[in-house]
Formats: structure tokens, C-alpha cells, sequence
């Protein structure tokens, strides 16, 4: 049965009030970032217990929204638990990424919305992706060459 907005938002336990939060960190000038702690090698039970510890680094000093991302991890195609987590910097986004052991994080500021490596395989700071934000009806766009 091919399901209508409302059923897909209530099934993703999506709400209007964290889908605003996200649109207005999307919109300001502030800097963001998505990362994860999850890693497909690890357990259920390991993977929470690294996302919980990520989550109590991050509230020490930034704020934060959970939500689920999606990655190609060795080849093959993940769903996560991550950490949109608004005011950090580019500095601090790529450290946690390599302490997590991630492929990538994403990062946004005023000058920049771009996917960058935190690992040796991906390069430790090398832009590998950028989107082009913009209001309107298609919001994001992905550029494979950053």
C-alpha cells in the first residue's frame, strides 16, 4: 500500500516542531554538523553505548537533535542513529569524526555545506562532497566534485 505524507512522518516518528528546528539550523548562519558514533562492525549494543557517549561530549558544549542517517559504509548502504549538532566547528566536527571512526562528517557555516573525510581512507579534512542550499522547492542539490 503506498502510503501518503502524513503515514510516512508518523511512521518515522517525524514531528512538525523537530522538522522546523532543523530547517531553521539549515537556514541560519550558524555552523552545524551531522555525525554519527555508529560503525557496522560494532554491535547494536555497542553502537548505543558509542552513541550515548557522543551525545553526553556533545551536550557539554553544543546543542543537538537526534535523528537517523544514512551512509555507504564498506560498500553497503547504513541507517544510523546520528547528531545534527548546531553552533560546533569545523575543527571539533572532523576531531569527533576521527574519534568515532567515521568515513565522513557533514559540515555546514556560512561559507560552505560540504561532506568532509575524518579518516586516512577518505582524507582527514578533504571536502568529498558539497550541497547548494537554497529556499524553494528543490532545497538540496548534491555536487559530486566540491
Amino acid at each position: 500500500m503506498k502510503k501518503n505524507f502524513k503515514q510516512f512522518v508518523e511512521e518515522k516518528h517525524i514531528n512538525e516542531s523537530s522538522l522546523s528546528r532543523i530547517w531553521q539550523h539549515l537556514e541560519s548562519d550558524e555552523n552545524l554538523a551531522v555525525i554519527s558514533a555508529y560503525r557496522n562492525e560494532y554491535s547494536l549494543k555497542e553502537n548505543k553505548r558509542r552513541h550515548n557517549e557522543l551525545k553526553e561530549k556533545i551536550n557539554k558544549k553544543f546543542g543537538y537533535i537526534e535523528l537517523k542517517g544514512g551512509y555507504v559504509e564498506n560498500g553497503k548502504e547504513v541507517v544510523e542513529k546520528s547528531l545534527l549538532i548546531n553552533g560546533i566547528d569545523r575543527k571539533t566536527a572532523v576531531e569527533l569524526g576521527k574519534e568515532y571512526n567515521q568515513d565522513a562528517v557533514m559540515f555546514k557555516d556560512d561559507n560552505e555545506f560540504v561532506y568532509i573525510g575524518t579518516n586516512n581512507d577518505t582524507g582527514i579534512g578533504e571536502k568529498l562532497d558539497s550541497f547548494k542550499f537554497r529556499a524553494g522547492k528543490n532545497n538540496f542539490k548534491l555536487s559530486k566534485k566540491a
